[in-house]
């Protein structure tokens, strides 16, 4: 029995493996088209997520008082170390592509909690696809934007969650609170 358990575990990792780089292959591909067709910065919010991390290094006022006046600061602390170069600014490849990262990230961890919480490869997969197969998702992760970020934010802080739970409780759930405290300075819904 515990060499089928070993095995199984041993083909789940593969399979997570698999996920995560079919969530990147997919995540690429939409923010290719997109890229291509110059609509990863044609929604106004990504754009101004772009702007708000610029004005913190070039404005009448830069500095930190430019965050917070309309979105959480997490996204444009992240975007800042490339907005700093004109070309990532008007361009937001970068910046998309740590949607794109995030993305793959999501379908990764949606795999690994169904898993975790069903025992079924089969639904841990389902799981993954559902999520790598949206639309809107594969769309706004190919954008600047704060959504891509924020889920995978909430997916580590659940994943986290479950695995304190499965350890006993032994420990205050730390890893869960760093990430539901990331979360909740990306998006008002953390």
């Amino acid at each position: 029995m515990h060499s089928f358990k070993t095995i199984r575990l041993s083909q789940s990792r593969e399979v997570s493996r698999l996920i995560f780089v079919a969530g990147l292959l997919t995540g690429i591909a939409f923010f290719i088209y997109y890229y291509a067709h110059q609509l990863t910065i044609a929604h106004y919010d990504a754009k101004a997520h772009l702007l708000v991390a610029r004005r913190m290094v070039d404005s009448l006022s830069p500095g930190y008082s430019q965050l917070g006046v309309n979105w959480l600061p997490l996204i444009h602390l992240v975007y800042l170390p490339f907005v700093i170069f004109e070309s990532q600014y008007r361009s937001g490849l970068i910046p998309s592509l740590i949607s794109v990262c995030a993305f793959a990230l999501s379908g990764y961890l949606a795999y690994k909690i169904s898993y975790r919480l069903t025992g079924s490869i089969t639904a841990g997969v389902f799981a993954a696809v559902v999520l790598l197969g949206n639309p809107n998702l594969q769309y706004l992760q190919s954008c600047p934007l704060t959504e891509p970020l924020y889920m995978a934010l909430l997916l580590l802080a659940l994943d986290s969650l479950i695995c304190w739970r499965e350890d006993g409780c032994t420990v205050l759930p730390w890893r869960a609170a760093i990430w539901t405290s990331l979360g909740a300075m990306c998006r008002y819904e953390g």
